[in-house]
């Protein structure tokens, strides 16, 4: 589905979803800083967006409209990829805490990270790399003025 933007829709609006993107981008990027203050500020703002996102498509006229079609697959986008990401979390900790030994605290305390690591890789880049995919392919489409094809399907 490639459609342009129809009449009643205006380059405005595309440019209103395309900021929203942005705003979930950096918002995305503070969050996962080493510091604090920026991590509080990127969870702020990624909430803020989830809002916004809310409010425009309860605004949209249409459901099927730039607006009410991106804010479906950002919130859609937002709600899984933090469900895969909680799954793989739990399995983390599940899996880290059954193999936790003295063995496993000494190499923590020394600085060895290489447990948390490997964790990480296996349980949490997958939930990650579904969320950059559907914001990247939505941001895609937003700056084309596209519409996504099924808001609410997994891909």
């Amino acid at each position: 589905m490639r459609e342009m933007l129809p009449e009643h829709e205006t380059p405005a609006e595309q440019k209103n979803v395309t900021r929203i993107y942005g705003a979930l981008v950096a918002g995305t990027f503070l969050s996962v800083l080493p510091s604090i203050m920026l991590a509080l500020v990127g969870t702020g703002l990624l909430l803020g967006v989830l809002i916004a996102a809310y409010v425009i498509r309860a605004r949209a006229k249409d459901p099927d409209s730039l607006s009410g079609n991106h804010m479906t697959y950002l919130i859609r986008t937002f709600w899984v990829s933090g469900l895969i990401l909680g799954i793989g979390m739990a399995a983390a900790g599940i899996y880290l805490s059954r193999d936790m030994g003295a063995e496993t605290y000494e190499m923590l305390r020394t600085g060895n990270f290489q447990p948390i690591l490997t964790v990480t890789i296996a349980y949490v880049v997958p939930g990650m790399a579904y969320y950059i995919y559907r914001v990247g392919k939505g941001l895609a489409r937003a700056v084309r003025g596209y519409r996504i094809a099924n808001p609410k399907s997994w891909l």
